[in-house]
């Protein structure tokens, strides 16, 4: 067997959601390079129990399978090929399994159709265009789109949550959750006050702290009362309120003539 030391070609399938996929070589060609069809039987697809995203950490990821994987097969026949291909898909998927974190999702994921995607990378095209030229009928286009994309998201999270309340049933406790979720109400914290004694954090200290200020600031004045003072202010109020305005007479009054000579 002569070796050119040639790099060899892998073909590598990466999904996501999808478990049932078939990998098929087609000897089509002449060259040593063989095409790799994947098959994914979408009718037989069934959506895992959680919708979950993986986080993979690729520096654990390189020293997990550096660790197991043995090296260059010794391969002579076409079995030998499967059962290296084999071996090297079932490391693959332990190393990103073993280093990768899992994060469930709670609420239900709606997806985008493709056509809503491509008006989407159209309205931020027009966007940007206009925010370079400000032409006012590119801002009219891009307004028409946005209104346009936000009606559909409203219609596919629509659909998505009537599909969702059918299938909402007592014995999984999904009713349960929609209904807690609905009713959540949220719990206003007031921030702990400043007293003459330092800070109040009990809603009973709170309140007695702002009933004592409210007392301190609307007492009786403590100061006597001097019925003669009062008096005079009243008919002071009286006089200037009684004084007629002047200020229409300046109207008919003439402006100087320019200076000449000093």
């Amino acid at each position: 067997m002569h070796y050119s030391g040639t790099r060899s070609v892998l073909d590598i399938c990466v999904s996501k959601g999808l478990e049932s996929i078939i990998a098929e070589t087609i000897p089509a060609l002449s060259s040593d390079h063989y095409p790799v069809i994947f098959k994914v039987h979408i009718q037989n697809f069934d959506s895992p129990p959680y919708n979950s995203i993986k986080f993979a950490n690729w520096n654990k990821f390189q020293e997990h399978m550096a660790s197991i994987t043995p090296g260059n097969p010794q391969i002579t026949t076409t079995q030998d090929i499967d059962a290296a291909v084999e071996k090297f898909s079932s490391l693959f998927n332990s190393a990103i399994n073993t280093s990768s974190k899992v994060k469930i999702i709670h609420n239900f994921v709606y997806t985008i159709p493709a056509s809503l995607h491509e008006k989407i990378k159209e309205k931020n095209r027009k966007r940007k265009i206009w925010q370079e030229t400000r032409y006012p009928p590119l801002k009219t286009e891009y307004n028409k789109l946005q209104n346009e994309i936000k009606r559909e998201l409203k219609k596919i999270k629509n659909e998505k949550m009537e599909s969702y309340l059918k299938i909402a049933a007592p014995e999984d406790g999904s009713i349960y959750k929609l209904v807690s979720r609905n009713n959540k109400k949220v719990n206003k914290v007031i921030p702990p006050l400043l007293g003459p004694t330092g800070l109040q954090y009990s809603t009973k200290d709170k309140s007695n702290l702002t009933a004592n200020s409210l007392q301190n600031q609307f007492t009786n004045n403590r100061t006597p009362c001097n019925d003669f003072h009062t008096d005079r202010e009243d008919e002071s109020n009286i006089d200037c309120e009684s004084e007629i305005d002047i200020s229409e007479g300046w109207k008919d009054i003439d402006t100087p003539p320019r200076l000449e000579s000093v």
